[in-house]
């Protein structure tokens, strides 16, 4: 289970079905900002895609490595919010 804040914050719980489960925050140097979407992927579950919603600055991140760095990806997206992210 992955999830966001509304202050960019990204947290993981790897055992969301247990009433002792816990949040991890794995936000590590994602720089901020509205979170619209994750994705992540299923064949891989440390490959997680965020999409930030804003007009300015980049609009999609990825981590290969479970949250421990987050990288901006999607050079020449356009200038316009980024709603959802999907793998395929």
């Amino acid at each position: 289970l992955w999830v966001a804040s509304n202050n960019g914050k990204i947290f993981k719980s790897s055992n969301p079905a247990s009433a002792g489960g816990s949040l991890v925050d794995i936000t590590n140097n994602y720089p901020g900002g509205r979170i619209s979407d994750i994705a992540v992927d299923a064949s891989n579950l440390n490959r997680i895609f965020v999409t930030r919603s804003r007009f300015q600055g980049d609009k999609l991140y990825r981590t290969s490595n479970g949250g421990s760095s987050w990288e901006a990806v999607g050079a020449g997206l356009p200038s316009v919010p980024a709603t959802v992210v999907a793998i395929d």
